[in-house]
């Protein structure tokens, strides 16, 4: 796979009021120029993200004819059959959108939109990842398949809490910035470095003990009083979900780790992480926000 690396430069904004002209400025990867009839690139939010962030990326597409071009089928049976599938590779990880992405039924001559946008969540790993991954997209509607040109990432590794006990934390949040009263929650990977499976008592994850200290919040799991264990296999990252919205009465940026009580009751403590809680319907999939199947025309 031949791997594009974009400009720094932002996408270069055309279209009319209300449409593609008021983009926020965002990265562009190179147009498509296997067709004379659809062309299309990717867009990003950034191209310097950290292994536990995720890859905001939206599909742009372009009918450069002067007749209208179906994007999906016109024959009604088919169309009832038909989801179209997004499909987006980071590396070697591929990424499986379907339905849930809006599609237009077609783009009039000159006209142009975008699909998505979506979020490409990246997890930790042990190993430092390639300072560049290629970053790629196809769609196949059921009336056209196109694919864009693959762009150049650059991921900072993830942060590991200390070894303790041999089991070490990695903290993620699932979103970057959520409103206030939304769901807010949490994803704690763990990774055993010895030779042997651990069993311990399961920290009751529906309870923490919250405490804050110079802007710092830190989330401390108990074991659960039932007793219920928890295992680890050797070698495996394991994945976590902590439901952290009771946490957030106000608005506001934060830092938070997790601490729990390990194997051999060792104090086992993650990363730390920024968060941002908005007051107002500010926040958006990652950052400021992002067209959904926007359609717009080009100036002649």
């Amino acid at each position: 796979m031949v791997i594009l690396v974009l400009t720094t430069g932002a996408c270069q904004q055309r279209g009319k009021t209300g449409n593609l002209a008021h983009l926020p400025a965002s990265i562009c990867g190179n147009w498509s120029t296997d067709s004379s009839i659809l062309r299309c690139r990717i867009r990003l939010r950034s191209t310097h993200v950290s292994e536990t962030d995720a890859i905001v990326a939206v599909l742009e597409i372009e009918n450069k004819t002067t007749g209208s071009i179906a994007l999906l089928p016109r024959d009604k049976d088919v169309l009832a059959e038909t989801e179209p599938t997004l499909i987006w590779t980071v590396g070697a990880k591929i990424y499986f959108s379907q339905s849930d992405v809006p599609v237009p039924r077609q783009l009039a001559a000159g006209q142009s939109c975008v699909i998505g946008p979506v979020r490409l969540q990246l997890a930790p790993s042990l190993r430092a990842p390639s300072t560049l991954q290629a970053v790629s997209v196809s769609l196949d509607t059921g009336a056209q398949r196109i694919a864009a040109p693959a762009v150049s990432i650059s991921i900072t590794p993830a942060t590991w809490g200390p070894m303790c006990g041999n089991l070490r934390a990695c903290l993620s949040p699932q979103i970057e910035s959520v409103r206030l009263g939304q769901s807010v929650h949490l994803s704690l990977y763990l990774y055993a470095g010895a030779e042997r499976s651990w069993e311990f008592t399961a920290p009751d994850w529906d309870a923490p003990n919250i405490r804050s200290e110079d802007g710092l919040i830190t989330l401390r799991y108990a074991p659960r009083s039932d007793r219920r264990m928890m295992s680890h296999t050797t070698g495996p990252i394991q994945r976590n979900e902590l439901d952290v919205t009771k946490v957030f009465s106000h608005s506001g940026n934060y830092r938070m780790r997790v601490q729990f009580v390990g194997p051999g009751g060792c104090e086992i403590l993650s990363n730390e992480i920024p968060l941002r809680i908005d007051a107002s319907d500010q926040a958006q999939i990652g950052g400021a926000p992002l067209p959904i199947a926007r359609v717009a025309s080009n100036p002649s």
